[in-house]
């Protein structure tokens, strides 16, 4: 059963919040949820202490100040004793060693030490990935040959670029099922990005049918395969979704054919265009003749059927395959 929460009345233009009533059988652990007047972010808190006014924020200031404060001290200190404190954390396992070793708090020896990570996360992606190779294969005196780090530099250096590449691989595993997940239905292939790799060969192949039963005009193609807008087509869909994604991953997602799919695509659309204009400029120079009954019988339209289509939208899909390709190229 859901609880039933108390309700903000009225608050004050600053944030503060002024009234409050609760329900009924309310005491003092019944515990609220408001809205922070520093951060704007709801919390939770007991009702008896944000009544009587001990409770005004989600402690957000508190912990402003006490990153401030242990900031400022690490700015105070020398570069040679920040960089102990991380290297006596590192290669001792955790900074409360390094803090009994170097004769500071914890609160400092931690600091120091996350300040330290940060600076070598920040370096170049090539260069760690370098360092982590090397590495892996050679003693860490040869690295640090090599490389200007020392040996709890590199050490960090090597669980940073892991944590990397394991995040990436979770993520990678992660589309890979979503990909599963939105396969077209009765698909071959199994998953949504090969479907679409299937269907852009499918195409180029059928620019190359110029026969008359073909009934299309060279390298372009028909309305029932590509159509603009909601219209149904077979291949609508991705001509939307490629269209969505960045021009730069065009090719390493789906290689020289996809752009191949998006040059006849943007080629037929403008043909179409131009005979359009034609042909409206051709009736305006037509002169009016009398109208000729027509007796003849009306014919149903034949009803084709198109290939398979996804459920999702093409800005989702478009999406999913950019993270995809800088996922991989990334691997």
């Amino acid at each position: 059963m859901k609880r039933d929460r108390p309700q903000i009345n009225d608050k004050h233009p600053g944030g503060r919040i002024t009234a409050i009533h609760p329900p009924k059988g309310v005491n003092r652990a019944t515990r609220v949820e408001v809205e922070c007047s520093s951060c704007k972010k709801p919390f939770e808190c007991r009702y008896s202490d944000l009544k009587s006014g001990r409770q005004k924020s989600c402690n957000c200031l508190k912990k402003k100040a006490f990153k401030g404060h242990y900031q400022k001290r690490l700015d105070r200190m020398n570069p040679e004793e920040r960089f102990a404190l991380f290297e006596a954390g590192e290669l001792l396992g955790n900074p409360s060693a390094s803090a009994t070793q170097c004769g500071v708090d914890c609160y400092t020896a931690s600091f120091a030490w996350q300040h330290e990570c940060k600076r070598l996360a920040s370096l170049p992606a090539e260069e760690l990935e370098a360092v982590y190779e090397m590495s892996q294969h050679l003693p860490v005196e040869y690295v640090m040959q090599k490389y200007p780090y020392t040996k709890a530099e590199i050490m960090r250096i090597c669980r940073i670029w892991k944590a990397r590449v394991e995040s990436a691989m979770e993520a990678f595993e992660a589309l890979v099922e979503r990909f599963k997940e939105y396969a077209l239905q009765g698909s071959v292939t199994g998953n949504i990005y090969d479907d679409a790799r299937h269907y852009i060969h499918s195409a180029l192949e059928a620019l190359r049918d110029t026969s008359w039963q073909a009934g299309r005009y060279p390298k372009e193609f028909t309305s029932e395969e590509l159509a603009d807008g909601k219209a149904r087509s077979d291949y609508g869909w991705i001509y939307q979704t490629l269209r969505a994604m960045p021009a730069d991953l065009l090719i390493p997602c789906f290689g020289e054919a996809g752009e191949k799919f998006m040059d006849a695509c943007e080629r037929t659309f403008a043909q179409r265009k131009r005979r359009r204009r034609e042909y409206l400029a051709g009736l305006k120079n037509q002169v009016p003749t009398a109208e000729k009954s027509s007796k003849s019988l009306s014919r149903k339209k034949h009803q084709r059927d198109y290939l398979p289509q996804p459920a999702v939208d093409p800005a989702t899909l478009a999406k999913l395959f950019a993270d995809y390709t800088q996922l991989k190229t990334a691997a």
